[in-house]
């Protein structure tokens, strides 16, 4: 509980100083745009490997081996497009969020519609890490879930709440270098332990008979689409200082992303050789092996993983919080902001206490999203488009309600039907409109390979 006590007193003292420095809009919401490669590139590292990819990733690849490694893979395969096509127009607008940089191309219609779906989907990302983070802190305190839960949802949201950007930003390169050491020792102690060798009599293939071809699709759409056109992953690349940042940035993170995954399903793979197969959730393998290691390691191990949920779960509350304050009550102020950010978590909470598992979140938020948002977003962006406004909301609301029906009613076809509906949506809305050139300010001319 000592550990625990000190791990939030720490932050929460990170949050107050930063507090200091981010008393304008802009410095709470994007850094005063003055981040750097090294620190957007390893905040969207960070902000990628949640509690989903440490637990939730870790558990599937004890269950189908090699083939989980496509949870994070295609997140970086989604990111690797998003830096190739859009992170330097992304960084040139100097817009606070995601909607805002697109608000004239999709009309006033779609605007509401994407906030509404953006919000459902990333309460849904941040029940999954308020889940996550229950269990680091039961594990540390032997709290039982529920009071563990309460503890981390509150110490996020009070985290969050005080330090915006900034402090996210600037936590994010020690708390994503932590929790690489530590996953690294994890290995080191699973190869080391495991009655048999982790590369010895192991399937390498990227597809099996647990994880096929069918399956292999619906990550890389679902989870991959999500990383192309993602209002968190955006408002990093808003922070960077220029373009040639944020171009760089993003394929740091591309890398870094792989490597994490690498590392990740591995430690998997190793505790099928120490922990019994079995049926049902595999979100407790990590922690499970976690408990097996001596006292010290064991400590560091819940602190590196700690780090890993909250460098998500704050990105994922800011970038919700920020688009309801500006794009929704179109009231950017520190205030409003701030009481955003307790009423996401408020939800978020209530969700969580719903009981599925960390996998089931994110899937029902990448259904909802990337079935109604990605694609007319996308198009509008991509190609300086303004779409028709009615066939753009449609775009959206059809894609989202048949992603919706695919995880209510547990059946991908409806998530295929939805991207599907939504991409012909948009793309008639798009023959439909005229062409919107990129609002481009004076000051951010700069080319894509000048200076920092």
């Amino acid at each position: 509980m000592i550990v625990f006590l000190l791990y939030v007193a720490f932050f929460c003292a990170l949050a107050v100083y930063d507090a200091r420095h981010a008393k304008t809009v802009r410095g709470f919401f994007v850094n005063d745009n003055r981040s750097g490669s090294i620190q957007v590139g390893f905040s969207l590292i960070a902000s990628c490997v949640g509690g989903s990819a440490t637990i939730g990733m870790c558990g599937l690849a004890w269950k189908v081996g090699l083939p989980a490694i496509w949870w994070l893979a295609s997140g970086a395969i989604g990111l690797a497009f998003l830096t190739l096509t859009l992170a330097r127009r992304i960084c040139r607008t100097r817009a606070l969020t995601m909607p805002e940089m697109v608000k004239t191309h999709l009309g006033p219609y779609a605007m509401p519609v994407m906030v509404f779906v953006i919000w459902v989907a990333w309460i849904s990302i941040l029940a999954a890490q308020f889940s996550a983070m229950s269990r680091i802190v039961s594990g540390l305190t032997d709290w039982p879930l529920q009071r563990s839960l309460v503890a981390g949802a509150v110490f996020i949201t009070f985290y969050t709440l005080l330090g915006g950007q900034t402090s996210v930003l600037r936590s994010d390169v020690v708390q994503f270098l932590v929790l690489l050491l530590g996953l690294i020792i994890l290995l080191a102690w699973v190869c080391f332990h495991a009655p048999v060798a982790v590369w010895e009599n192991s399937d390498w293939r990227l597809l099996n008979d647990r994880f096929t071809l069918s399956r292999w699709t619906y990550f890389m759409l679902l989870m991959g689409g999500s990383y192309i056109v993602c209002p968190m992953l955006f408002s990093r690349f808003l922070s960077a200082r220029s373009e040639a940042c944020a171009f760089r940035a993003g394929w740091l993170s591309v890398f870094g992303l792989l490597l994490t995954a690498l590392v990740i399903v591995l430690i998997g793979i190793g505790a099928t050789r120490i922990l019994p197969p079995g049926d049902g959730s595999g979100d407790a393998v990590l922690m499970t092996l976690v408990g097996r290691m001596p006292a010290v390691f064991r400590v560091f191990l819940a602190l590196a993983m700690m780090s890993a949920i909250v460098s998500s779960a704050d990105s994922c509350l800011l970038a919700v919080s920020t688009v309801l304050s500006n794009d929704f009550l179109k009231r950017p102020a520190l205030s409003v902001t701030r009481a955003c950010i307790f009423v996401v978590s408020v939800f978020a909470f209530c969700l969580c206490c719903m009981g599925r598992d960390i996998l089931g979140y994110l899937l029902m938020a990448n259904n909802i999203y990337v079935c109604g948002v990605v694609a007319p977003v996308f198009i509008a962006f991509c190609f300086r488009r303004k779409l028709q406004p009615v066939l753009a909301a449609a775009s959206i609301c059809v894609g989202g309600i048949l992603g919706l029906a695919s995880e209510l009613i547990e059946n991908p076809i409806y998530s295929y039907c939805g991207i599907s509906a939504s991409i012909l949506l948009a793309v008639a809305a798009a023959f439909s409109g005229s062409h919107e050139p990129d609002p481009v300010p004076p000051d951010r001319l700069d080319s894509a390979f000048g200076k920092e």
